[in-house]
């Protein structure tokens, strides 16, 4: 897990290089969305069984930190939360 967790870090710290004025919710789903879809790139390739699994495990990880980061978000009322959508 930590090493998901260092790679997220290392997705976040690019997103931020490519669009600094980003809030932090934004940079952490963009950042979440590409570790996914790298998953799914590399899903596609030929994998053994056992490569396969680590990836389905180590996407469900990282959809569950996501949502618990999430969580307390939506709990904000809408006058302290940012109520935009995605631009």
């Amino acid at each position: 897990m930590s090493t998901l967790l260092e790679y997220y870090k290392k997705k976040i710290g690019e997103v931020r290089s490519s669009a600094p004025t980003a809030d932090a919710l934004k940079t952490a789903v963009l950042a979440g969305l590409l570790l996914a879809d790298e998953a799914l790139r590399k899903k596609d390739t030929v994998l053994p069984h056992q490569d396969e699994t680590e990836i389905v495990l180590l996407t469900e990880k990282l959809i569950q930190t996501l949502d618990e980061c999430l969580v307390p978000h939506s709990k904000e009322s809408p006058s302290t939360s940012e109520t935009s959508s995605f631009e």
